[in-house]
């Protein structure tokens, strides 16, 4: 009962935060299934109605809509032609159902994902009207992240099979399936982007409070991200951390910069040689180890769903077997993501995807040409730009 009303009371502070300051919405949505985990695990409401944390958040995401245009924001004005290229691609997406023979299973899955869409890649988007709207969603996130890194951690137990975290009661999904074990993929997410807040974003320069913080905030986020046994995330926030310094620090002399990386090094690696010595979960780091697992499990779903794709028409070659057909032919996703786009959406999706992913690094170097002389500026568009690294 305390662990439900301790969320609400964090949700509905997310909502008058948002109502003062619209891009604190942001803060929102990436803790949203990171603060749903804790909440399920410790708790019991958020168990037995599963969706009901998402939809709350989804109402602070249009507070927030709400309060920028009655703040007079250019909501539509700031909208830039990446976003313009999302909703197209999304768009194709959904045509893509209308060449597949399974098509209303395809349109089930898209519908069942349409207002995690809708919130989070169409309505969080036009939150950020002017360019210190990143610097406020970056503080936000660091604020909110400074309890639930910690919730996280201290709050929750893994499952006697390890990487998961349990919960005391069945969750219940909207399809009435019960489970007890949560995805750990959404905390290893979640607690990268609270480590690279911390690290790029110079959170410090807003509050000093707040950048002590990190020092004990990020090794926490390291813990859980091992912990999690997520290998993807883990070497994410390393290699993010390592490639995006430079441009958070453009006057950073190679010394400096060299222990930077050196200093980002040894915290991963206290964080990885920590969880060696009490995880069971260890060994999912080891090399050998990494490699024999992907090429058992996802190089054969990848091998699979690439000859289902070559050996099909010209036309689905072009344009790609169909949204969500790689669910279909495989009875789960390779999280592979190129091979996904490239198979599901042919080579017309691929190029579209690939020109998203040009023009947001085109505008990612006009930002730093705009916030180079504002140190707090730059550092929120340098840490939403190792955002996408993960």
């Amino acid at each position: 009962m305390l662990v439900d009303l301790i969320t609400v009371l964090v949700l509905l502070s997310l909502l008058i935060a948002t109502i003062w300051r619209p891009p604190v919405a942001y803060a929102a949505v990436v803790v949203t299934f990171a603060l749903e985990q804790w909440a399920q695990a410790a708790g019991s409401y958020f168990a037995r109605h599963s969706a009901a944390l998402n939809y709350l958040v989804g109402l602070i995401v249009l507070a927030g809509l709400i309060a920028s245009l009655a703040k007079g924001k250019r909501v539509l004005g700031a909208i830039e032609s990446v976003y313009v290229c999302m909703v197209l691609f999304l768009g194709f997406a959904l045509l893509s159902t209308t060449w597949m023979v399974e098509r209303q299973m395809a349109l089930s899955i898209f519908w069942y994902a349409a207002p995690y869409l809708a919130t989070y890649a169409l309505a969080v988007p036009l939150i950020f009207c002017e360019k210190d709207d990143f610097r406020v969603a970056l503080v936000a996130t660091a604020i909110v992240g400074c309890f639930a890194v910690p919730a996280l951690a201290f709050g929750t137990s893994l499952h006697a099979w390890g990487r998961t975290i349990e919960t005391a009661t069945a969750v219940v999904d909207r399809y009435g399936r019960e489970n007890t074990r949560l995805n750990p993929l959404a905390v290893a997410s979640y607690a990268g982007t609270v480590v690279l807040t911390f690290l790029l974003g110079h959170v410090g320069k807003t509050s000093r409070l707040l950048g002590l913080a990190g020092w004990v905030i990020v090794p926490i986020g390291m813990f859980l991200i091992v912990r999690s046994g997520s290998r993807g995330q883990f070497f994410g926030v390393v290699l993010a951390g390592a490639l995006m310094v430079k441009f958070s620090y453009p006057g950073l002399r190679l010394g400096r910069l060299f222990g930077w990386v050196l200093g980002l090094a040894v915290l991963a690696a206290t964080a990885y040689f920590t969880v060696t010595l009490f995880s069971t979960e260890s060994t999912r780091f080891d090399v050998t180890h990494g490699y024999n697992e992907y090429m058992g499990t996802r190089g054969i779903m990848v091998t699979r769903l690439m000859e289902e794709w070559l050996t099909s028409s010209p036309m689905n070659i072009m344009f790609g077997l169909g949204m969500a057909s790689s669910w279909m032919i495989l009875g789960t996703y390779p999280h592979v993501q190129v091979v996904e786009v490239l198979c599901e959406l042919g080579l017309f999706g691929f190029a579209f995807a690939t020109i998203i992913m040009l023009t947001t690094m085109w505008k990612f170097g006009l930002g730093l040409q705009i916030t180079k002389r504002d140190l707090a500026q730059r550092g929120a568009m340098v840490a939403f730009g190792g955002f996408t690294l993960l």
